[in-house]
């Protein structure tokens, strides 16, 4: 699996919370704010950056304001003997979390051939990436007591097949490798799939995702 190097913003683009693989990124490239970042606004950061941060900035601020989903960039940081290419990925937080919104910058260096990525494969990365980091995200809200406890799982009336199948889900695997795993076809895992987030009346994967950490079920 990939490190994705996660912060977490609350409503006005403060970071309040940053992961090892963050931590551990920042020392290895020189990084000198104080604390990792934590405390400063992260919006300020990319309005003095390069047209492109400034869109992804404005885009991110969206996301803080709700009305939109997820921000993502595809950018450039290359080491002094090494190409490098990240994506940064913002994705917003359910409305029942005290914060605004995960932001994740992860390398894809390592799954993309040429680095002059082609706007058909932005897509398909971008969805890989937001599958690999749902657990990374919900993981470190739990570190930071960020999240109630819940029994909406237990209370769900989920079938043993359906909560076999969260599961999987909340490990970031896709219709298709649940479908894999559990040897069903995807359109059987995809008729599951909707019918988990209808009995938790949640519309995304995330937010399913949000609940099965919070139940507890997995400790």
């Amino acid at each position: 699996m990939l490190p994705v190097n996660l912060a977490i913003l609350d409503r006005v683009g403060m970071i309040v919370s940053v992961n090892a693989s963050w931590k551990a990124f920042g020392r290895n490239n020189g990084l000198t704010t104080p604390r990792f970042g934590i405390g400063q606004n992260y919006l300020q950061y990319c309005s003095t950056g390069s047209a492109e941060a400034r869109k992804f900035g404005q885009q991110v601020q969206s996301v803080l304001a709700r009305s939109r989903t997820a921000a993502t960039l595809i950018y450039r940081c290359d080491a002094p003997r090494k190409k490098r290419l990240f994506l940064a990925l913002a994705v917003r937080l359910g409305p029942e979390l005290d914060c605004g919104a995960a932001l994740l910058h992860v390398s894809v260096s390592s799954i993309v051939d040429n680095l002059q990525m082609q706007v058909d494969q932005v897509g398909s990365v971008n969805r890989m990436i937001e599958r690999l980091s749902i657990k990374a995200i919900f993981e470190q809200l739990a570190d930071k007591a960020s999240l109630k406890p819940t029994n909406a799982i237990l209370d769900s009336g989920l079938t043993p097949r359906q909560m076999e199948i969260l599961k999987l889900l909340a490990e970031g695997k896709s219709n298709k490798e649940i479908a894999t795993l559990l040897i069903r076809s995807p359109n059987t895992v995809k008729i599951h799939v909707a019918q988990i987030m209808k009995r938790l009346n949640v519309r995304s994967r995330t937010e399913a995702a949000s609940l099965y950490f919070r139940s507890g079920i997995e400790s």
